[in-house]
């Protein structure tokens, strides 16, 4: 039974990385109000896998998409693009994490990133570049206050589809924590990217401007992806 289970996994794991890499080769979505700024669809999808497959299948499958999407082509396999795969499966993991009502641990994870990030050469001293920081991460503090509460949300939401978008945005959030951890540390701004430290101080502060309405968007994306998906399941099922 236990070798049947694995096997089983591996499937699943495995048409899941399938439809990311065949989404990843789909054109992002255009905002017209941020008209250099586009949403990626297989982002979306971490979100669906953790929710489906749960914490750990569901990260592990978005990996192995990830990594496929980076070596395949139309893809482009460049250090640029690998430092940052561990992005997509930590939005899998968090969401699933929340869905399976482990919320401290969700919280956990993205505690962890935003340590990384407040220990970075980028922000220090923390007491001369504070701004810089609380606007790099601002909308990062609410999604680990979302995460911690998540169970008290989606009681109050009734598990309709308002709790998935801010499941969504939770998830969102988690792939952004993960890539932001990875690029403060300096062999990655400084080595891989050659980027000053001024550079992306100035980056965090325009990028600071247009992360509301760009999360907002995209936790409704996801939210909807995932509520729409759990209601065939649920039919299906019947």
């Amino acid at each position: 039974m236990s070798r049947h289970l694995k096997s089983r996994d591996l499937a699943l794991a495995s048409i899941f990385a399938a439809l990311y890499v065949v989404t990843s080769t789909i054109p992002g979505i255009r905002l017209p109000m941020l008209p250099k700024i586009s949403i990626q669809v297989e982002a979306l999808l971490a979100t669906l896998f953790g929710v489906i497959l749960g914490p750990y299948l569901g990260s592990l499958s978005t990996l192995l998409g990830v990594f496929l999407a980076w070596l395949l082509p139309p893809g482009t396999p460049k250090i640029t693009g690998l430092v940052f795969m561990l992005a997509p499966p930590s939005n899998a993991l968090v969401s699933g994490l929340l869905y399976k009502g482990r919320n401290k641990e969700a919280a956990a994870i993205l505690l962890a990133g935003l340590v990384v990030m407040s220990l970075s050469p980028i922000f220090s001293p923390l007491t001369s570049h504070w701004l810089v920081y609380i606007l790099a991460v601002y909308d990062k503090v609410v999604a680990v206050a979302a995460a911690i509460t998540y169970g008290y949300i989606k009681k109050k939401l009734r598990r309709g589809l308002a709790s998935y978008v801010v499941l969504g945005f939770v998830g969102i959030e988690a792939d952004n924590i993960t890539g932001n951890a990875v690029f403060s540390l300096p062999f990655i701004y400084g080595g891989v990217f050659g980027l000053p430290e001024s550079i992306i101080r100035g980056i965090y502060v325009a990028e600071a401007v247009t992360v509301p309405l760009l999360r907002v968007v995209q936790s409704l994306l996801a939210g909807i992806l995932v509520y729409s998906v759990l209601k065939v399941v649920k039919i299906v099922r019947k």
